[in-house]
């Protein structure tokens, strides 16, 4: 992450209350232990915002790479005994408003006989979800206690090592598919005990989908009943005390604890007559729009810029297709790119020149120009475009201008971070890797630019006995064949994603045969690569 750019950004911002929240710390003795002690480490911009998806590798313990980390220590206690878990906004004062009171929802603590929580591991030991005779939410009761949970450790599990991981879902925006927000944390304790309980468990993410029934639904009309999402309840003695199957030895007809009947996910007839003013954008898939709106609605992510930027449209029917031209390069209109996260995103090999006119196309092919739509790289909450696909008559440009969120969007599966500005050359430029290289000889080293990130960067190459004609990377997750770099002017190479974030370690291949891997994409950092041309 670009953490310079980032904390730019937020100051540039008005001051608004997110809401959102993070697991800080837990207690098992009355004396609580943070990051540092038994908790797992939080990544180090906006913990407290919500894993995008049910679906997405962060919900086994929260936003990676960071929560697969171990923790400092292990937190002892004995079966049978309560732990305190704590949720917070921001800080640990008594002022802080742990989380948003429109972020309604359940809570839940779950327990892993596991040092990773990879497989069907998961056992639930504690859920408050709605109460109807009360109307209060697991939430609810939450704030009302101050941001702490108290859960017990089954008495008759036995001993061993143990993640806790804690979960909350906020469904404000349930209305839509993919549109909860998941909160997650982990802390790692050690539990003493002679019980001898294997409690079967499920995986997570695995068990979840969008469309559980708990996870999608519209909290805005009369609910009358819930159904709590995970697996059920684990209660000391009250199963079998059967070993939970592992990956290797898992019997093809082995399953986790069957889901609570239910009748099929009830979709939503409209959206609610009445919302929270601090709802955020949805990154729910382009095709799935809440029904009773035919009015054209886009937004603009915040982490856009002219290196990398993303779009998604909300419309009824659904947009099938974006193209972009800008005031630069891009005068002709350019196809964007969609992503399973729901966003369209283009990364430019050069800058995009503001404004940005935006060309919708809907699933009968029907056209639709947003003129100068975009006129600032600063995050917007959804634009009201004042046009729709079933109206000729629609004003060509938007009825009000983009305003500053209320509320930080939902992220994708990792936050993109892109450059704000764009790059420049360095003041203490390095060699040249487009024409004429240093000849001097030695170790080949590179640079990556201030503005690099896993979704865009830029990397210099010093120290060359020849001239670099080629760059290319592959990574250690998506990029898995070598792919070119573009050549800059500015001396520099650039790659920018289209739809994956980059993952370290990666491997360079310059001129098609010399190879090294650098194992982190850090902005400013210089490499030595112990190679050199031959």
């Amino acid at each position: 992450m670009i953490r310079n750019i980032v904390i730019l950004a937020c100051l540039l911002l008005p001051q608004v209350v997110l809401g959102h929240t993070y697991l800080s710390w837990v207690s098992t003795d009355g004396n609580p232990q943070e990051e540092g002690g038994c908790v797992r480490p939080h990544r180090a911009l906006f913990p407290e915002d919500p894993i995008p998806l049910v679906t997405s590798p962060d919900m086994t313990c929260g936003w990676l790479p960071e929560a697969a980390n171990p923790a400092a220590k292990k937190c002892s206690i004995a079966a049978g005994s309560d732990i305190q878990l704590a949720w917070r906004h921001n800080s640990n004062s008594p002022s802080d408003d742990i989380i948003a009171t429109t972020h309604k929802g359940p809570v839940l603590v779950y327990l892993a006989k596991s040092d990773n929580g990879a497989g069907p591991v998961w056992f639930k030991i504690y859920e408050d979800g709605y109460n109807p005779s009360t109307n209060k939410w697991g939430v609810d009761n939450l704030l009302a206690n101050k941001g702490v949970v108290t859960a017990t450790i089954p008495a008759d599990i036995e001993p061993g090592n143990y993640l806790l991981r804690g979960e909350i879902f906020a469904l404000h925006n349930s209305y839509d598919i993919n549109g909860v927000q998941p909160y997650v944390g982990c802390a790692e304790l050690t539990i003493s005990g002679s019980g001898t309980a294997k409690p079967a468990g499920v995986t997570i993410p695995g068990y979840y989908t969008p469309t559980d029934p708990g996870l999608y639904i519209n909290i805005y009309q009369p609910v009358t009943s819930y159904i709590t999402p995970g697996p059920p309840l684990y209660k000391a003695s009250s199963t079998p005390a059967t070993a939970a199957p592992t990956p290797a030895t898992e019997s093809p007809t082995a399953a986790p604890p069957p889901k609570a009947a239910t009748s099929a996910p009830v979709n939503p007839t409209a959206e609610p007559t009445t919302k929270p003013t601090d709802a955020p954008a949805n990154p729910a898939n382009p095709a799935t729009q809440p029904a009773g709106s035919s009015g054209i609605r886009v937004q603009l992510y915040p982490s856009s810029s002219e290196w990398w930027f993303a779009t998604t449209v909300r419309s009824t029917p659904a947009t099938t297709s974006i193209e972009f031209k800008d005031k630069g390069a891009y005068s002709t209109w350019t196809a964007l790119q969609t992503t399973t996260w729901g966003y369209w995103i283009f990364g430019p090999t050069s800058p995009a020149v503001l404004p940005i006119s935006l060309r919708i196309t809907s699933e009968s092919g029907t056209k639709i120009e947003l003129n100068d739509i975009f006129t600032s790289w600063q995050a917007t909450s959804f634009i009201d475009t004042g046009k729709s696909y079933d109206s000729s008559t629609s004003p060509s440009t938007p009825t009000s201008a983009p305003v500053a969120p209320t509320q930080a969007p939902a992220a994708p599966t990792q936050a993109p971070a892109a450059p704000t500005q764009a790059p420049a050359a360095p003041t203490a430029a390095p060699s040249q890797t487009t024409g004429n290289g240093n000849n001097g000889g030695g170790n080949i080293k590179l640079r990556f630019h201030e503005g690099s990130s896993e979704w865009w960067f830029a990397v210099g190459f010093t120290q060359n006995s020849k001239d670099i004609t080629s760059v290319e990377i592959k990574d250690s997750s998506s990029i898995t064949q070598y792919t070119p770099l573009q050549a800059q002017s500015w001396g520099y190479y650039t790659f920018g994603t289209q739809g994956s974030a980059v993952v370290a370690p990666i491997t360079f291949r310059l001129n098609g045969s010399v190879e090294f891997t650098v194992n982190s994409l850090t902005p400013n950092l210089e490499v030595d690569t112990n190679t050199q041309f031959a």
